[in-house]
């Protein structure tokens, strides 16, 4: 029997739900939308018209992919992150909306510009006022992933040169897709965090999203991220801050003096990393910011 597109998207909205998934109707659509290559104006468009056998059978079995928990965007293969299509897979964790509240304040320094939002402005001021001005600077994405960072910077900042690295090579091939996609001039390197970096006191910024999540949390993840996402780059081994304490305490050799290091961190993780900061004596400023939702997101610190 045939169906129009209305009733085949229905029905594998229908089995979405049945799977419980979290936006089956959105995830529905835009499984077709992504598997024909158009956009929701020409979605609608065609509502109405029949699909032949073919694209059914190609559909429901994108939809069996989704509702075995496999994330929409390793399906899809893409992730819109700050205006950027970053191409993601299995080798790599899918960027976040709180990835991208970093990267907005990382511009903003680098740029040396407040937001426009009044609201906004004053607290962008005090944080510039705690750095340096620099006309250009070069820039570590350590721990890149899919290099969504280190790509926008580049990709944003013309004063910014920018060189990223990860312990994965899988990872690193999937970056080095991304920079070329936006066609940026990105370095990259494979590496255990600093080791492939000769060079001492070379970089202006380090900013990373490491590993954070503490071993014993993971089996409480949602399925689409402890099945589907690397554990290497969720893993923070005991207490989520391994890396932080290898990242804390190395970094002072490669940023130079007034130069800044940004780490994302988890919601509740602030005081703890903000404790490593201030125990070395390396870092002269140090300060957490909160994310939209009032959480601990961002841990902001200015060498000596």
């Amino acid at each position: 029997m045939s169906l129009t597109l209305k009733e085949m998207i229905a029905i594998g909205e229908n089995q979405l739900i049945n799977a419980g998934i979290m936006n089956p109707k959105v995830d529905a659509e835009l499984l077709y939308m992504d598997m024909r290559g158009i956009d929701r104006t020409r979605l609608f468009m065609e509502w109405g018209s029949e699909v032949d056998d073919d694209t059914c059978d190609q559909y429901f079995k994108l939809v069996d992919r989704r509702g075995k928990r496999e994330p929409l965007q390793y399906i899809t293969g893409s992730q819109e992150f700050m205006g950027l299509d970053i191409a993601v897979d299995e080798n790599v964790i899918i960027p976040r909306p709180e990835t991208e509240f970093m990267v907005e304040h990382a511009l903003k320094i680098i740029l040396g510009k407040a937001s426009d939002n009044k609201e906004e402005a004053e607290n962008d001021a005090d944080l510039l006022s705690r750095i340096t001005p620099r006309k250009k600077w070069k820039v570590l994405d350590l721990c890149c992933g899919s290099g969504a960072i280190g790509v926008t910077i580049a990709h944003r900042c013309a004063n910014a040169k920018v060189t990223a690295t990860d312990n994965s090579e899988a990872a690193v091939e999937v970056a080095k897709k991304n920079a070329a996609k936006a066609r940026t001039k990105v370095r990259f390197t494979t590496g255990d965090l600093f080791e492939r970096l000769k060079a001492k006191k070379q970089f202006d910024m380090i900013i990373s999203n490491p590993p954070y999540v503490p071993t014993h949390m993971i089996p409480i993840l949602q399925e689409e991220v402890k099945d589907h996402e690397p554990l290497a780059a969720l893993d923070g081994e005991t207490d989520g801050l391994d890396f932080y304490r290898r990242i804390v305490k190395e970094a002072p050799e490669y940023i130079r003096s007034g130069g800044v290091l940004m780490l994302e961190t988890g919601h509740d993780q602030g005081k703890a990393i903000e404790e490593l900061i201030r125990a070395e004596d390396a870092y002269e400023d140090c300060v957490i910011m909160k994310d939209y939702n009032m959480h601990d997101r961002v841990l902001l610190a200015v060498l000596k």
